[in-house]
């Protein structure tokens, strides 16, 4: 979550200010006052704000305070008097990660630039209102503002950036799928419901039309999904129905379990094909298939591959609405 207090700042200081930084919080007890002081009187050339790397040292987690005075984390005391190098190196790490973190880095705003074989880095990948991170990108050498454009490139930790890159990446895809799969699902839910109506309509008139039902609401193992009458004579159940709803060309996924339901129950176990677009059509009906394995067999515009059955047209009429 982005604290919004360093959103006050325009500069938080460059590197020489940032390390000077961390030797004050070397001494012990040190206050922001006292600190302030040594930054004012420091003979090397410093630029730093005490109040806002304060604020970022402790967003980070590496220093504490008791309001009054400031210290080391137990954590990083081992970083404590450490020379510059290792300290730029062990903080220029724990800072972009922070950035990651805290979700300041929008990685849809980085791009391979194929000329300069280099990662860029939008002036919009932090915002604005968090400018201060980005400088401070740039003070540690991360970023250098290498085009025309006022873009940068990444220069150092690139292998943090790809590593956090397939992080997001799978992410996102794990996302894509499940709202793929929610689609899929409510299309299904939805191919289902137009299935009952469509059977109490072609049975109107049955005496049990009432027990014509959607077993797959509770059991989601049957190899089928609505149990049904054959015609007006039938007196028991006897037409297994597996929806399938599908956009674009006919195809569908067909588990080992619907096959063997299939086989079992022959020419009693029907595939209602529910093109999804048409549903709200008035007088669309699904293509039925009955005993679906004989089918297949027989119609090779059909071609199964692996648990997928998919239909291959070759200009080949489905039903009177195609």
């Amino acid at each position: 979550m982005q604290n919004v207090s360093l959103s006050k700042y325009t500069q938080i200081g460059n590197l020489d200010g940032i390390y000077f930084m961390w030797d004050c919080l070397s001494v012990n007890n040190p206050t922001i006052s006292s600190i302030s002081i040594l930054c004012q009187h420091s003979k090397s050339y410093i630029n730093i704000n005490p109040y806002a790397a304060i604020t970022l040292f402790k967003e980070m987690s590496i220093i504490a305070s008791n309001d009054i005075y400031y210290s080391i984390n137990d954590n990083f005391i081992s970083y404590k008097n450490c020379s510059k190098d290792t300290f730029v190196d062990w903080f220029s790490k724990s800072f972009i990660q922070f950035l990651f973190q805290h979700s300041f880095i929008d990685f849809t705003k980085i791009s391979y630039d194929r000329e300069s074989d280099k990662y860029v880095f939008s002036r919009t990948a932090i915002s604005f209102k968090f400018a201060c991170l980005r400088n401070l990108l740039i003070s540690l050498g991360i970023l250098s503002k290498a085009r025309a454009d006022g873009q940068f490139y990444i220069d150092k930790y690139i292998y943090l950036f790809l590593d956090k890159g397939k992080e997001i990446s799978r992410k996102m895809s794990l996302q894509k799928l499940l709202k793929k799969l929610d689609k899929q699902q409510e299309q299904g839910e939805k191919g289902e419901k137009f299935v009952i109506n469509y059977e109490n309509n072609r049975l109107k008139g049955h005496p049990r039309i009432k027990d014509i039902k959607q077993i797959s609401q509770i059991d989601v193992c049957a190899g089928f999904d609505i149990v049904s009458f054959d015609n007006l004579k039938s007196d028991n159940l006897d037409r297994m129905i597996e929806v399938k709803t599908f956009e674009g060309t006919p195809h569908f996924y067909w588990s080992s379990n619907e096959r063997k339901q299939a086989a079992l129950i022959a020419n009693h176990y029907y595939i209602y094909m529910v093109d999804y677009s048409k549903i709200k059509t008035v007088g669309y009906e699904p293509m039925i298939i009955q005993n679906p394995i004989e089918y297949f067999k027989n119609n090779p515009q059909w071609l199964l591959i692996d648990d997928t059955i998919k239909v291959i047209l070759n200009d080949i009429k489905i039903n009177d609405n195609e």
